[in-house]
C-alpha cells in the first residue's frame, strides 16, 4: 500500500520491536490511518541495531514505503547522552558543536569514535542536552528513508512532558531492558543515565541517590514503555502510561 500525498509516517525503532505507524492531518491533532510493527532479534556479531533495520526492511518493502519521507523515534537502548554544563564563552553554534563532542568523547571515551553527536542548549545560563548516534546507523537510515526527522526516545518524551516536570524533580523513561532518567535542578538539566536493566525501581532509586543525594528529586515523571508493574510507594513517582491500545507507542508518543 503506497502512501498518500496527504500521510505522513512516524517510525519506531528499538533492538526488540520495530513499529511503523502512517498518519494523516486532523482538526486538531494527526490521526492515525495504521499501524504495524515486527519483532526482532539480535544479531551474534553485529551492532545492536542490525536485527532492528531487518525488521524494518520488512515493514518498508509490505507497505511499498521504501525512500518515504518519514519521521524516526530511537530507543534510548541506541542513544548515549549527556550534560553540558552551562559555558560562557560557548557563542557559536560550532563552538559548541565541539564542546559537545568533547563532552561526549570524555564520558565514553573510546566508544563514542564514529558517534554522530547533536547538541540541545539551554537558555542563556543554562546547561544543555548532548545526544550521540551511531553514525552507521543514522546512514542506515538515511539510505532506507528520506528522514525528516529522528528524535532520540528521551528528548521525545521531555517535549511531551516538560511542564509537568517540577524545577527541581525528575524524568524517567522505562523500556524492556533499559532506565533512562534525567535530574533537573532549579529547572535544569542536572544529570542524565541510561543503564540496562530488568529492575526499572531499583535503577531510578540508585540514579536518584548518586545525582542529588542531598535533596532528592520532588517528583519522578515516569513514562513507562515496558510491561506493567507495581511501583514502589516509596518513590515521588507520577506514572504516565503508553497510549493504550496502540500497536506502535514508541512511533507514536507525544505526537497524536
Amino acid at each position: 500500500m503506497s502512501l498518500s500525498w496527504s500521510e505522513s509516517v512516524r517510525i519506531g525503532l528499538s533492538p526488540r520491536r520495530v513499529e511503523l505507524a502512517r498518519l494523516r492531518p486532523g482538526l486538531r491533532r494527526r490521526a492515525v490511518v495504521e499501524e504495524r510493527a515486527r519483532d526482532c532479534a539480535l544479531e551474534d556479531g553485529q551492532p545492536a541495531w542490525s536485527g532492528a533495520l531487518a525488521a524494518l526492511d520488512a515493514l518498508l518493502a509490505e507497505q511499498s514505503l521504501a525512500g518515504a519521507a518519514a519521521s524516526v523515534v530511537l530507543s534510548n537502548h541506541f542513544v548515549r547522552y549527556a550534560v553540558l554544563p552551562w559555558n560562557p564563552e560557548l557563542v557559536t553554534a560550532a563552538e559548541f558543536a565541539v564542546a559537545a563532542a568533547q563532552r561526549i568523547q570524555l564520558t565514553f571515551g573510546d566508544a563514542a569514535h564514529g558517534w554522530e553527536v547533536r547538541a540541545s542548549a539551554g537558555e542563556w545560563g543554562e546547561a544543555g542536552i548532548v545526544c550521540a548516534i551511531d553514525a552507521a546507523l543514522l546512514a542506515a537510515l538515511g539510505e532506507r528513508l528520506r528522514l525528516v526527522a529522528v528524535e532520540p526516545l528521551l528528548m521525545n518524551v521531555f517535549n511531551a512532558l516538560r511542564r509537568d516536570i517540577e524545577p527541581d524533580g525528575a524524568l524517567a523513561v522505562v523500556e524492556p531492558g533499559r532506565v533512562c532518567v534525567g535530574v533537573f535542578s532549579q529547572g535544569q538539566w542536572r544529570s542524565v543515565m541510561s543503564r540496562r536493566g530488568d529492575d526499572p525501581a531499583r535503577l531510578i532509586v540508585q540514579e536518584l541517590a548518586l545525582a542529588a543525594p542531598e535533596i532528592p528529586p520532588s517528583r519522578v515523571e515516569l513514562l513507562n514503555l515496558g510491561p506493567d508493574r507495581t511501583w514502589s510507594p516509596s518513590l515521588p513517582l507520577r506514572v504516565h502510561a503508553a497510549p493504550a491500545g496502540r500497536t506502535c507507542p514508541l512511533a507514536l508518543y507525544g505526537s497524536v
